[in-house]
This record gives structure tokens, sequence and C-alpha cells, in this order.
């Protein structure tokens, strides 16, 4: 199991042009495989991450912010096209990103607007390293542990004349990471070991996280930096007998979102709002970077949530996660947010409806779909998804049933 990676992008100010006006720093740091539990920010005693907490305190918290889909370089190519992975063929770990969209990407439009855009550790779509001059982006350190942190660090301590995009992925292997998932038989105490094992990991990449703030405190850049923390997907970490990602229990695709604005604004906020860490990123960093989002893209930016901070601030109706399974599975998913409830289908199995309230039942355990008194509830989450299907694409998958039951998919 791959249980951290870290991203992190900057920049710094526009070159001196008469039109051109300061832009903040944008650092976006991001784990792998880290459920938005894994911190002892949110109250979790089997942890201690003081580096994360460090930016929660300083920052925006964001407690319902979900991945675009639970596999990580679906869910990364999600992050750096502004798509979501079945849109443009990219479902599955391993798929190069199509041509077409080889100079479409995000570092690519903020190189675009006078970026330095750098890339240092695993990139996972689909090479391990970023390939050095491609995507926009100049690789100062490949697919590897050892000094990453501190190739971002000597990066960070250099004089910038423009602004610079930085990604920083940190990865941590674990001897749980075996080919397919090898829980069903496990005990209590296999759990129990399983979990202590996950947030020591999680531990570590604190650590090389504190690195990193360590030299933003020393260069003095927060007076004019965004800092978003968040991970590409989460963990099941146990719940449901579960491990691993690709499905979509709340464990797996709630994932942390921490958004850390010039000057500390709106320091120890907590907000409700339901963001999408993928395609809604892509649309933040072009917010914050002044870039225009390209025509086809539906992410929305959470730039106003942060600086606003508002709780009661209407935002979008729902959010979509959707998912292939791993390991040569064929099974598809689509988990849809609402504010009170979270419906579930998959494209086959008996019981592939579900429907939870995330306000009583935020461990999943009872599903509304089966209860008459939720029926209009349940269509109504029915058309969402159908709605969401027709913006982004989605064929009909098998003849002989409808996806999304009782909608025709015509």
């Amino acid at each position: 199991m791959k249980v951290k990676n870290i991203m992190l992008c900057a920049t710094a100010v526009v070159p001196s042009l008469a039109w051109a006006k300061e832009l903040p720093n944008i650092i976006y740091i991001v784990t792998d495989q880290q459920t938005a539990s894994a911190m002892s920010c949110m109250g979790n005693d089997d942890l201690h991450t003081p580096n994360m907490d460090k930016l929660a305190q300083a920052g925006v918290l964001f407690r319902n912010a979900y991945c675009s889909t639970p596999l990580s370089g679906p869910a990364r190519a999600a992050m750096f096209t502004g798509y979501t992975s079945h849109e443009v063929g990219l479902a599955r770990n391993g798929t190069p990103i199509p041509d077409s969209l080889r100079t479409r990407t995000l570092g690519t439009l903020m190189q675009n607007a006078g970026y330095d855009c750098i890339y240092a550790g695993k990139w996972h779509v689909h090479t391990a390293s970023m390939p050095d001059k491609e995507f926009g982006f100049t690789t100062i350190h490949p697919h590897s542990d050892n000094g990453l942190a501190e190739a971002c660090v000597g990066f960070l301590e250099q004089k910038h004349t423009k602004p610079f995009f930085l990604v920083d992925v940190i990865s941590y292997e674990q001897s749980l990471n075996y080919s397919a998932y090898p829980t069903r038989n496990y005990t209590p105490d296999d759990w129990r070991r399983y979990r202590n094992l996950y947030y020591r990991l999680v531990e570590k990449v604190d650590a090389e996280i504190g690195k990193i703030l360590n030299a933003i405190d020393k260069q003095d850049l927060w007076k004019n930096t965004v800092v978003i923390f968040t991970s590409d997907h989460g963990d099941g970490v146990g719940a449901h007998h579960w491990n691993q990602k690709s499905a979509l229990y709340e464990e797996v695709v709630n994932i942390p979102l921490i958004v850390t604005l010039p000057g500390k604004k709106n320091a120890g906020k907590e907000m409700p709002q339901l963001v999408n860490n993928g395609v809604d990123f892509f649309a933040a960093v072009c917010d914050w970077a002044g870039i225009r989002l390209p025509e086809g893209l539906h992410g929305v930016s959470f730039r106003s949530l942060a600086e606003k901070a508002d709780p009661s601030l209407k935002h979008q109706d729902y959010i979509v996660t959707e998912t292939t399974f791993d390991k040569g599975g064929n099974t598809r998913g689509w988990a849809l947010r609402t504010s009170r409830y979270k419906y579930v289908l998959y494209d086959k199995g008996r019981y592939r409806e579900q429907l939870f309230d995330m306000e009583k039942d935020r461990g999943e355990m009872r599903n509304l779909a089966i209860e008459e008194k939720y029926k209009e509830i349940l269509l109504q989450h029915r058309e969402y998804l159908h709605d969401w299907m027709k913006l982004h694409h989605v064929a009909q998958i098998r003849k002989d049933v409808h996806t999304i039951p009782g909608v025709n998919p015509e």
C-alpha cells in the first residue's frame, strides 16, 4: 500500500510588467492514500501530526472534501487535466495522458501564464517520475523519497524573479502492499496492526511536510502564500473490513483539505461545503493564478469559500466521485454527495444502490435506499447523478440494465 505522497506548488511574484499584479505563492501539498480522519487535528488520538495540525491552525479546513476517484493515477490526472478520469480515458493506473491534452495540462497553463513549473518525486500518470520538460514542468528530483523534501527546500530558498509552481511527491511503502486485497480473513488484532502501521507512516510524512513548512517560515513566505494540503484519495483503514482504495466507502473517498491563505487569513476556520479535490483543485489554482478556466471543464473553484470563510455560503449542490476497481477489476461506481446525503451506485451487484444520511450515519451502516420513506430523496439523487453523467458523457454501460435504476439514459 502506498500511503503518502506530497505535492508542493508555489508561485512567487509575476515579472515586472506595467500591467502585471502581484500573485500569491501557491504551495500544494498532496499526500497519497490519506483518509480525512488521519490527522490529530481531526480528533484522532491514534496518531500525532503536528505539521498537518499547524496548517489547520493557520488555515481553513474543509470537512467535506472528496477525491475525484479513489485511485492514484486517475486522481492526479483529474488534478492536472481538469477532467474527470473516465471523460478522457484515464480511469486506470498506468494510462498515459492523451496526446490531445499534453499541451493543455495545468502545468502548461501555468507556464503560459508566466510561471516556472517545477516537479519533484512521483508522477504516476503514467511514468513513475515526471519526464523532464513535459507537461510544462522541469523535474528537479526523480521518484525517490531520499532527498526529495530537501530538494524542494533548496528550491524554495533560491531567489525567484517569476512565479513558480513546484510539485513535491513523497511516497512511503509498507509491508501490506500486496498485489490485491489480502485482508479477507483478518482478525481484529490484524486490523489493529494494520491501522497502527498506517498511522505511523502518516506521521513519517508529517515530518517531511514539516521540512517544507520550516522553509516557508525561514523565507517568510506566509505573507503572500496560499498553501493547499490534501490527498489524492483515502484508505479503507479497516472500516467495513476494507483495506486499500477503489471502493466508495467514506474512509476511501473523504480526504483532507486545508487551505492557508496569505497572511493566514481566516486561520482556524472550518467549512462544510462540498469540494472535489480533482477538478475543483484545477479550477481553484487557475483562479488564484488569474487563468480563465478552459472551455469544456466544469470544476468549481473553492477560492472564494476560503477567502470568505462563511459556512452558510452557497456553493455547489453536489459533487461526484467515480471509480473503476483496481487490480484488473471491471466494476464501476459513483458516489454523489449532497449536503445531507451520500448516494452510492455500482454498475453491478445485488445491492448496488445505497443511500446514507451523513449527519446521522457517517459510518454508512444503514442503507436508506431500501426504505420507502426515503423514496423521494432517492429519486432526487438519481436525477442528480443522471445530470452529472450527461454533463460528463458517461455512456450506458450495460444494454440489459439501466446504469441508474429507473432512469432511461436517453
